[in-house]
């Protein structure tokens, strides 16, 4: 009976210690000129994300961005990326995207005549 007992009581405290772990999801996209990166976490449930420039213009500017799924949405503009940092990060608030359905996408336009589209996919 007592072994009965504890095997049950390790049980429970295992379960409830894996309930209480950190989940991180990760979404992935690249195209000729762009890379982005998006990772949330459970434990803080922001959205953090990255959207780098890997093209060859020397010049980057006028960049305007919208991600659009279901259960994310985040949008905006920067006027100038430097060299040779060619980095936008940004967190969103809070929201855990366990559910968000695939692929989830991205609308980049820059330089007043460029624009792509990339799909990220579930890591």
């Amino acid at each position: 009976m007592r072994i009965k007992f504890f095997a049950v009581t390790v049980l429970i405290l295992m379960l409830m210690l894996m309930g209480c772990s950190n989940r991180v999801i990760s979404f992935d996209g690249e195209s000729d000129n762009w890379k982005v990166m998006l990772t949330n976490s459970s434990e803080t449930e922001m959205a953090e994300f990255t959207i780098r420039y890997i093209g060859d213009e020397y010049a980057v500017k006028d960049v305007h961005y919208q991600f659009s799924g279901q259960e994310f949405e985040a949008n905006g503009y920067e006027e100038n990326l430097g060299n040779p940092q060619r980095d936008i990060k940004h967190a969103s608030g809070a929201k855990f995207l366990d559910l968000e359905q695939f692929p989830l996408s991205i609308h980049i336009q820059w330089n007043e005549d460029r624009a792509e589209t990339i799909s990220l996919e579930k890591l």
